[in-house]
Order: structure tokens, then C-alpha cells, then sequence
């Protein structure tokens, strides 16, 4: 079922009375029990759209879990290692 809010405002209606308190119970069990209830797959949002999800099935989409990129797989990696290296030779051109 559901739950209207009630808007309440000091000495105006709605009055306190049973039937109110009543409304407000059922409204807290009504929660209370949908939020224990199970969720099922086909209630679940924003799910990928095959179970389980596919991570890759070619050698550009899937890796293993303990792939490690070689130097020309990381974009911009090489150039950022020759300018760190330049960078290191001229604070130190002896190399040492």
C-alpha cells in the first residue's frame, strides 16, 4: 500500500486520534515489511544486461588478474619516463 503523508500542524487538523495513529502504524509496518522482503533479479535496477556480466572475450577487452602491462600498453607512458629520466640526468649528469 501506499503511504500518504499527513502534514500535521499544532492545534489544527488532522486531530491525534486512533484513526491517524492507525494510519501512521500501518505506514510503519507497511516499511518495515518491504524492506525485509527479498529482492528479486528481475527488481533490481541498472543491472548489466547479461548475467554474469562478460568482461572480455578477446585479447584487447579481457586480461588476466595478474596481467601487467608492458610499457607501450599504458598511453603516454613512455614519454612520461623519458621526461622523468632527462629530468633525473640533468640534477645528476654524472649518473650516480
Amino acid at each position: 500500500m501506499a503511504y500518504t503523508a499527513t502534514s500535521w500542524v499544532n492545534g489544527s487538523e488532522p486531530a491525534i486520534n486512533a484513526a491517524n495513529l492507525n494510519k501512521l502504524e500501518a505506514g510503519v509496518v507497511a516499511a518495515h515489511e518491504a524492506a525485509a522482503a527479498p529482492v528479486t533479479w528481475g527488481d533490481v535496477s541498472g543491472k548489466p544486461s547479461t548475467f554474469p556480466p562478460v568482461v572480455g572475450t578477446s585479447a584487447s577487452s579481457a586480461k588476466a588478474g595478474n596481467w601487467k602491462p608492458a610499457v607501450a600498453d599504458v598511453t603516454g607512458l613512455e614519454a612520461k619516463i623519458s621526461e622523468l629520466e632527462a629530468r633525473i640526468a640533468a640534477l645528476d649528469p654524472d649518473g650516480e
